[in-house]
Formats: C-alpha cells, sequence, structure tokens
C-alpha cells in the first residue's frame, strides 16, 4: 500500500510541476508543513521516546569527528545524537528524492526508489547479518530484473523515440536528428536589372 501510494504522490508532483513549475524546495517545504499537524495524534508516544532518548548513555561531543571542535567538553544523550545524525541524513535523502521528481519522470523516480531499497536491503544482509527468505530473493529479483529492463528501453527503441525518452524531464521537447528534417529545395539567386542609372 505504501509503495502504490508513493507511486500516486510521484504522479501528482509530475502533474504539479508541469502545470506550476519544477519548484522542488517548495514541494519538499509543504510536503513536511503540511504533514506536522498528524503528529498531534501521537503526542504522547513522541513525549515517552523522548523520555527513553533522554535516559540513555551519555556521549561527550568533543569525540565525534564533525562537531567535536565546535563542542569541547560537553555531554549528551547517545540516542539524541543518533537521531540528529538520522535527520540529517533523511534531509539529504529527502532532498535528493524532491530533486529528483523535477528532473525526471515519475516512473524514473519510482525505478531509482526501488533501487535504492534493493541497496539498503542487500547492506542489511551483508552488514547486520539479518536473515533472507524466499520472498526477500523473489523481490530483489524483481527488481533487478526491472530496473535492468527499464535501462535497455532506450536501446530498443528507434533512434527518434529514442531523444523522446532522454528528455525524460517532463518536458514536452524531442530533439529529432538531421535526418528526420525535411529537406528544402534550395532558392536560386535571382538576377534582377538595376534600376539606378
Amino acid at each position: 500500500m505504501g509503495v502504490f501510494l508513493a507511486a500516486m504522490l510521484g504522479l501528482y508532483q509530475e502533474t504539479t510541476y508541469k502545470k506550476y513549475g519544477k519548484h522542488w524546495q517548495e514541494g519538499l517545504f509543504y510536503n513536511h508543513v503540511l504533514a506536522l499537524p498528524m503528529f498531534l495524534f501521537f503526542r504522547n508516544d513522541i513525549l515517552a521516546q523522548m523520555r527513553a532518548l533522554s535516559v540513555s548513555r551519555p556521549v561527550n561531543l568533543a569525540a565525534l569527528p564533525v562537531v567535536g571542535p565546535l563542542c569541547p567538553n560537553i555531554s549528551v544523550p547517545s540516542l539524541w545524537v543518533s537521531l540528529v545524525a538520522n535527520i540529517l541524513s533523511q534531509l539529504v535523502c529527502v532532498s535528493g528524492v524532491h530533486r529528483l521528481t523535477s528532473m525526471s519522470s515519475s516512473l524514473t523516480l519510482n525505478v531509482v526508489l526501488n533501487l535504492r531499497k534493493l541497496v539498503s536491503l542487500v547492506l542489511s544482509v551483508v552488514l547486520f547479518k539479518n536473515s533472507v527468505n524466499a520472498g526477500m530473493v523473489a523481490g530483489c529479483l524483481m527488481v533487478f530484473v526491472g530496473t535492468f529492463a527499464y535501462s535497455q528501453t532506450n536501446q530498443l527503441l528507434p533512434p527518434k523515440q529514442q531523444s523522446a525518452v532522454k528528455s525524460d524531464s517532463g518536458s514536452e521537447v524531442v530533439v529529432a536528428s538531421a535526418m528526420d528534417q525535411p529537406k528544402t529545395p534550395a532558392l536560386k539567386q535571382v538576377n534582377r536589372p538595376s534600376t539606378q542609372k
């Protein structure tokens, strides 16, 4: 259901970008701001999780590689550090997704996102030794085969259609090759008699 709703959102964004222009920062802003009131329904769970994060093992920020020189001798709960790192990484990821939405079609976006999920799944198995079942293997094979088939579509189309697929940015521009241009006859120079005396 989540994949279906994400695909529908991608189609809606593509339609919106075609109609109003490709302002991906604005879309990123409204997607997140309009969702904030939904968290009010989960405020008790959020407060409980914040209390649980606050009692985690403290870590000294001076030991961290990036913020260490900026925050010497400051200790904070370690899970808060993990939460902030997760928020920043998600900001980079979601910004990239919205930028890709403005540069490509909804289908291309969904193919890229499914491939990213496949990579995350493989890394979770390799790095964290998560279990593998038949459904996971079948899903991985379908994503791999589908991505490979999508990447080969340009080679199966005639040259004129290839140029239309390569544009794939939502614009209606089709670049025709020189062979597709109609040939116009060369204009002959006509010598007119001079009117000057």
